[in-house]
């Protein structure tokens, strides 16, 4: 009866807090398994000490109990041991053990992978239509998506196709509105993880060190005359059994050049350790831009893929919703402390107490924008369905190892000058 008691309090405050506070529904299945095992370890332990005080039982007797204290010992083990490590670091501990194989993990992302894939419209749902070059809403700046999009309804859905209503243009004079409905194909989705991971595996690739330039790293907004879609000449596939060194999850409106210099020291520095320098997965050219919505679906198996993810976070970094994305993926399913050691953080901005890092320990997922609105919903809604609050805890968990682990190399290089 407390048990009950128990889990229905603690799933109310879930609810109530928006998932701030109480357990969820993943933490109830396992408080009632660990439930379950303690009630009956505990039983059968318990019994057969009894019968051991009572009297000493001989032949069958004996065995029956010795069976049933064992029984009840080994289901008491687990909750033991949980309960002196802790769950995060036990299944930490379990991960190292059982899921270093880079299968596993990208397995993972291609559940990930599976989820955003799973696109669903239905009548009333709101939808937003791109305008053209010349019917740009100027009432918003090019940075606001109503710039570029106008928003609507889905009207129906049928056919391969659907039709979105269009809600009236303020932009256009009143005598000139009328409804307008824009028929759309519906795109080839809903690709089952086995298969979206078969596609990722045949075709992940990877850029060696010595073709990143600094000119590579500019963004095609900056002026720079370079197109992004003849640069993917410049990533060669993975070979079998290779691992990706990086995946480089970075915003393309922050400073190229301290994102250079930060790349520059990396890769010396994993050379000196290595004997090499090092590989990375990055989006321009490792995605065919000619097929970008293809690359962009099998991300999530693109980041697992990866030994680690480099986050070159600048001011942008966290307004960035793939980026926000790219992190999900790695905090998705995999125990906080382990995530956090495939995560190589470089501020650009070399303070300890920067601004970047700030923005990361105040991160929330309301404040990403990608230039879609479409994928910016759909995209929200997942991470919604595994646990934004606990999302954005670990992401603010990665600002402050950063800074603990800063405020300590700090603290050794003191002592070695002293």
């Amino acid at each position: 009866a407390v048990t009950c008691v128990t889990m229905v309090w603690k799933l109310y405050e879930h609810s109530s807090s928006g998932g701030t506070a109480g357990w969820p529904p993943t933490m109830m299945v396992w408080f009632s398994a660990y439930a379950q095992l303690f009630m009956f370890g505990a039983t059968f332990v318990v019994a057969g000490a009894s019968t051991l005080i009572i009297g000493t039982p001989s032949g069958e007797d004996m065995k029956f109990v010795v069976d049933r204290m064992t029984a009840g010992s080994a289901m008491l083990f687990p909750i033991l041991l949980v309960g002196l490590l802790g769950r995060e670091r036990m299944f930490s501990l379990t991960a190292r053990r059982f899921e270093r194989e880079p299968a596993v993990f990208e397995r993972d992302g291609a559940f990930i992978a599976e989820m955003l894939d799973q696109i669903t419209l239905a009548p009333g749902q709101r939808y937003w239509v791109h305008r053209d070059e010349g019917s740009k809403d100027l009432s918003y700046p090019s940075s606001d998506y109503r710039h570029h999009w106008r928003p609507g309804y889905v009207a129906e859905v049928a056919g391969g196709e659907f039709v979105v209503e269009l809600l009236p243009d303020p932009s256009v004079p009143a005598q000139d509105l009328l409804a307008e409905r824009v028929r759309m194909p519906l795109s080839a989705q809903n690709m089952p993880a086995e298969e979206l991971l078969i596609y990722a595996r045949a075709n992940l690739r990877c850029i060696e060190w010595e073709s990143i330039t600094r000119d590579l790293m500019r963004a095609a907004h900056s002026g720079s005359g370079q197109q992004t879609g003849g640069n993917f000449h410049l990533s060669r596939p993975v070979r079998p059994g290779e691992q990706v060194d990086f995946f480089m999850s970075h915003s393309w409106y922050d400073d190229e050049d301290l994102k250079w210099q930060k790349l520059v020291a990396l890769a010396a520095d994993f050379r000196a350790k290595k004997g090499r320098y090092p590989t990375f997965w990055l989006d321009k050219v490792c995605i065919d831009q000619a097929r970008i919505s293809d690359g962009l679906r099998v991300l999530p198996v693109c980041v697992m893929a990866c030994a680690k993810m480099l986050v070159l976070c600048g001011p942008t970094y966290t307004q960035r919703l793939w980026c926000a994305w790219e992190l999900f993926t790695l905090f998705s399913f995999m125990p906080q402390e382990l995530a956090l050691e495939r995560v190589r953080l470089v501020p650009l901005d070399s303070d300890a107490a920067s601004s970047a890092l700030c923005d990361l320990s105040a991160f929330s997922v309301d404040n990403s924008r990608c230039y879609n609105p479409n994928v910016e919903d759909h995209i929200k809604r997942c991470i919604d369905a595994i646990s934004r609050p606990r999302f954005e805890q670990r992401v603010r968990a990665l600002s402050s190892a950063v800074q603990r682990r800063s405020q300590r190399t700090m603290a050794q290089e003191a002592q070695i000058e002293d």
